[in-house]
């Protein structure tokens, strides 16, 4: 298997990165979205792998490399999502809005667009003081559907990113799983996060009842 790569931050095509062991894609419900893979060439931190999934294009940063002094280097990326981590949201109250109408304010500070909505009906939520990745998965949760990424390539570089809002798959059971009784293992994995080393002051932030009733707004901040 092989990845069209491009250098971190560029859409140009910069060379082709084959794979020496099967890639393993996982994508679930949750909008968890990683590639893993090991290969004798070693990417950057930040570039980007253009793959085809069944004629379907799909885009990954890479995230994490583990490099030994002998042997394959080990690939971790996540889906081209995790750019919105970087763009953030003020505040924006979202009031008997459709679904389309929702994840255009999620997206008003990206590069992203819509590429189609399939959910209808209205509903309503406040983003406040977050990223638009977070406010995609609010809306998401919210108009009850699900999230997939468009890439739409030309002459051998991304032309395009766009969202498809669809209906919500499947439905909650409820089932519980209890280690020894109907699950046979269970492993925990402790994702790699950007580190930020300093702190945007907002001011006031939303109003809040005090011990009296009475209206007031504390000072909010967030990591930058």
């Amino acid at each position: 298997m092989s990845f069209a790569i491009a250098s971190a931050g560029s859409d140009a095509r910069a060379f082709s990165l084959r794979t020496c062991q099967r890639a393993r894609s996982l994508n679930a419900r949750s909008g968890e979205d990683t590639l893993e893979f090991e290969c004798r060439e070693v990417p950057t931190k930040g570039d980007r792998l253009l793959w085809q999934d069944g004629g379907i294009w799909r885009e990954h940063v890479v995230v994490r490399t583990d490099e030994p002094l002998e042997g394959l280097c080990s690939v971790y990326a996540e889906s081209s999502l995790c750019e919105l981590l970087d763009d953030f949201i003020e505040e924006q109250h979202l009031v008997s809005r459709t679904a389309r109408q929702a994840l255009a304010v999620a997206l008003a500070p990206t590069r992203w667009t819509i590429a189609s909505c399939d959910v209808a009906g209205t509903a309503g939520c406040v983003l406040y003081h977050v990223n638009a990745l977070w406010a995609l998965r609010r809306v998401a949760e919210v108009w009850g559907g699900e999230v997939e990424p468009v890439i739409t390539v030309a002459g051998g570089r991304v032309a395009s990113r766009s969202i498809s809002f669809k209906e919500q798959l499947g439905s909650w059971r409820g089932l519980r799983f209890t280690y020894g009784k109907n699950m046979a293992g269970c492993m925990r994995m402790v994702l790699e996060q950007d580190v930020y080393t300093a702190l945007y002051g907002f001011g006031a932030g939303l109003p809040v009842t005090d011990e009296d009733g009475r209206y007031t707004r504390r000072p909010a901040s967030k990591p930058s």
